[in-house]
């Protein structure tokens, strides 16, 4: 095969793999929104949309000394965390329109009015003796923290504070919780914490693994196929003073890594282990099932060459800072309000925090990212097809693969493609990984202040 047609089919098969998950799982949020049916959201990100909360005490509880602890105990909370939110008693609550609010509810089952109404429609049972959750748990004083969608309006949402008993109300906020939809504790100590998912006709605590029979076969048929492609473009002849060998291994990475990154999908490793569900693990995982990979296969730990720093000088560093400020001037006039999920999961905490977990996604994710499409998909096309295919074709995929991601949407996705196309010419001028990741750091730096921003707005 001619390296036009390689590049061809290399770029067919990379924009079907992308498409192959991107796609279904656009279409499966488009479902589940129709229906007000999604995938919880986890408390962090509830909780950070503090301009529309409002606060749901209950005034039904038998104990009517410990309600008022309750009340006491939650006004505190609220000045700490909601200053100047309004509280509004369970019996006001289901009088009133509250579809445009986030909700945050406390009390027990009988002794909220709201949440008494509500809990029907929860996956959950809170009993005298247990509790039924994802499994059941045996005790009288088991506490509950749950996110919901507001039940006036499924775009917006709940957080409920419950337990069996009243007294144990009092001071609930102090489990840890945030990373996930529903927390279960016993005191202060967490017995289970994960997510809701919508399985078609009921709500489980397992996410699905595959939505449908296509989302399955398509990325072993590309796997296939790019086997296929691979062996019949393999060298025949020397290119560029290269053994014909080392081309071959060197475009083997990239298949390799597609390979783990689809099997980590379609096997549902992460339904098995919740902790792995999102964002590192998505990239982190594959990365280090290829570089296992790599370390015990010694072809592919000899053709390991696109691990380098790159040359750093004083032409390339004012290119990438250029790179830098023309990026950033372009997220700058884009829409801020889609942001602000990712704002969500910063929020919490003083500023110390927010600084620490936005550097830490900056460095992290660029890291990632660029590990794969600068680097292994960059080095295996390129292998196959030369510089042009390996600037074009991990740009294209970049690009597509932020579909879903932010910036979102089809403008979404052909700024990604330009950054990439970008980053990759960087990439080979400079020989290197180093400067398309300190560009990289830079720009998700800005959105994550544009997403802190956007929240707190």
């Amino acid at each position: 095969m001619s390296k036009p047609a390689i590049a061809l089919v290399v770029l067919v098969i990379l924009l079907a793999a992308i498409l192959g998950l991107v796609l279904p799982l656009s279409h499966y949020e488009d479902e589940m929104r129709r229906f007000g049916k999604i995938e919880s959201a986890n408390i962090n990100f509830i909780l950070s949309d503090k301009p529309s909360v409002v606060i749901i005490a209950p005034t039904q509880e038998t104990d009517k000394a410990v309600e008022a602890k309750i009340r006491v105990d939650l006004e505190a909370w609220r000045d700490a965390h909601f200053k100047d939110r309004p509280i509004i008693t369970d019996i006001d609550a289901l009088q009133r329109d509250l579809s445009s609010n986030t909700l945050i509810v406390f009390g027990t089952p009988s002794g909220n009015a709201w949440l008494a109404r509500q809990l029907d429609q929860l996956p959950v049972r809170i009993e005298k003796n247990r509790l039924i959750v994802d499994k059941e748990y045996a005790g009288s004083n088991l506490r509950l923290i749950t996110a919901w969608r507001n039940p006036q309006n499924p775009q917006e949402w709940v957080v409920i504070y419950t337990a069996q008993r009243a007294e144990d109300v009092i001071g609930i906020c102090n489990v840890f919780h945030g990373p996930t939809a529903y927390v279960v504790a016993k005191g202060g100590v967490v017995l289970s914490a994960g997510n809701y998912y919508w399985q078609g006709k009921s709500w489980s605590f397992n996410r699905p693994v595959a939505g449908t029979t296509m989302q399955v076969l398509l990325p072993i048929l590309v796997i296939i196929a790019g086997v296929v492609v691979w062996w019949l473009g393999r060298p025949h002849q020397p290119h560029s003073g290269e053994p014909d060998e080392g081309r071959f291994w060197r475009s083997a990475h990239g298949f390799a890594f597609l390979f783990i990154a689809f099997a980590w999908v379609v096997t549902g490793f992460h339904a098995i282990f919740p902790w792995a569900d999102g964002w590192p693990w998505h990239l982190l995982l594959p990365l280090a099932g290829y570089f296992a990979l790599v370390s015990g296969a010694p072809p592919l730990r000899r053709s390991l060459c696109w691990l380098r720093i790159g040359r750093i000088s004083p032409a390339t560093v004012m290119a990438t800072a250029a790179i830098v400020v023309a990026a950033i001037a372009v997220l700058w006039v884009t829409p801020r309000s889609q942001y602000a999920k990712l704002g969500g999961s910063f929020l919490l905490g003083p500023i110390v925090h927010v600084f620490i977990m936005g550097t830490l996604f900056s460095v992290v994710n660029a890291m990632m990212e660029e590990f794969v499409f600068r680097g292994i998909l960059f080095d295996s096309v390129g292998a196959l097809c030369g510089a042009g295919g390996a600037i074009v074709v991990p740009a294209l995929t970049f690009g597509i693969g932020h579909y879903v991601g932010l910036p979102s949407g089809i403008s979404g996705a052909c700024l990604a493609s330009v950054f990439g196309l970008v980053l990759g010419g960087l990439r080979f001028w400079s020989g290197g990984l180093a400067l398309p990741v300190i560009a990289h750091m830079a720009v998700d730096g800005t959105m994550v202040y544009m997403a802190v921003h956007a929240k707190v707005m």
